[in-house]
């Protein structure tokens, strides 16, 4: 899954829309549909946005299961 696929999975298995988020965030949604659209957002905002939804990002070792609720971006 790319990122804005990883994003908006993540927004429907919460129950969420970008509006929401934009709430949480003290933003717009037009800000946070930017940062979905984005090929290669930062790293330190994918987190930030992951964190308010409720997901963290972790590394594993490469092969290792990836557990259930859970998305991996690979794109």
């Amino acid at each position: 899954m790319n990122f804005k696929e990883v994003y908006t999975s993540i927004l429907k298995a919460r129950g969420l829309s970008q509006t929401d988020v934009a709430n949480m965030m003290d933003t717009s949604p037009s800000a946070v549909n930017q940062v979905i659209s984005r090929q290669n957002p930062k790293l330190n905002t994918v987190v930030e946005h992951f964190e308010k939804m409720g997901y963290m990002i972790v590394a594993v070792p490469k092969g290792s299961k990836i557990k259930e609720q859970s998305f991996e971006i690979t794109e």
